[in-house]
């Protein structure tokens, strides 16, 4: 990494100093660590090589053990589950009781995802229990993502019939008990 500093005057010049994070992180060399000013200049550039030390490293310390992520839909339990960290789509389905059986659209779960710089992102994936943990079919989950199994054809038409019948069948009993009680009262 590269820490680059505009030095004072009017002429735009510039300090430039190379920075070793991982001798920071690993050997607590304080030297790597300076304090940043207001108009510093960090500039990354992608890893040649990822030194082993940084992999693990980086998965116990920079990265969270435990995700929340909010299961919602048509599975067993829904709501807000702690999952392992890398926890794939599918995984948060079953630890959600996995899907119900006929109301489920195994075809159709969407998977919210909030980005750091504020935007969401919608991707569809269909449920296949038998897929490994992959970024195009079973990706691994994220702190915060929200992920909906959809309801099936089925039960959206039983639904509409539910919503439709539902007011009707309460007049038939309203009409029902007014016939009793006339027929009582005679």
């Amino acid at each position: 990494m590269l820490l680059r500093r505009r030095l004072p005057g009017d002429q735009l010049l510039y300090k430039q100093a190379k920075l070793d994070l991982l001798a920071l992180v690993l050997e607590g060399v304080q030297s790597q660590n300076p304090y940043l000013f207001d108009g510093d200049t960090l500039i990354l550039k992608p890893a040649e090589e990822v030194p082993e030390e940084a992999v693990e490293l980086a998965s116990v310390n920079l990265s969270p053990q435990v995700i929340q992520v909010n299961v919602i839909g048509e599975v067993e339990t829904p709501g807000l589950l702690r999952l392992q960290a890398n926890t794939p789509l599918v995984q948060a389905i079953l630890a959600a009781g996995g899907p119900k059986a006929w109301r489920a659209s195994k075809g159709n779960v969407e998977l919210v995802r909030i980005n750091r710089n504020g935007s969401a992102t919608l991707k569809e994936f269909e449920i296949d229990l038998n897929q490994g943990a992959s970024n195009q079919k079973n990706p691994p989950l994220r702190d915060g993502d929200t992920v909906r199994v959809k309801r099936s054809a089925l039960a959206r038409t039983s639904d509409a019939i539910n919503a439709i019948s539902q007011p009707v069948s309460g007049l038939v009993t309203i009409w029902s008990l007014f016939r009793l009680i006339n027929t009582t009262s005679n």
